[in-house]
């Protein structure tokens, strides 16, 4: 009987890379439910540009787009008109 050697889910992919490189490794992507996410959703919604929703919640610009892109996926925003640019504050 012959033996059959399994290899792990993602074996070839892992074998390739030798070298890991962690993309925006200095960026922070945890949020507090309580007090940031309501506010990055309030002004998404009133129409803030992402660097204005950045400056009120002391956050670097792409830590908040990657949030708004989770919330999107999740079903918890909605893509807008004027995307990252907003429309302006309501």
């Amino acid at each position: 009987m012959m033996s059959i050697a399994l290899k792990p889910a993602g074996y070839t992919s892992m074998k390739s890379r030798l070298n890991l490189y962690i993309a925006l490794e200095d960026l922070d992507f945890t949020w507090c439910e309580r007090t940031e996410i309501p506010k990055v959703e309030q002004m998404w919604r009133e129409g803030a540009p992402i660097w204005e929703i950045a400056e009120e919640v002391d956050r670097d610009p792409d830590e908040v787009a990657i949030l708004i892109m989770d919330r999107v996926r999740e079903g918890f925003l909605r893509p807008r008109p004027g995307g990252a640019l907003g429309e302006g504050r309501k």
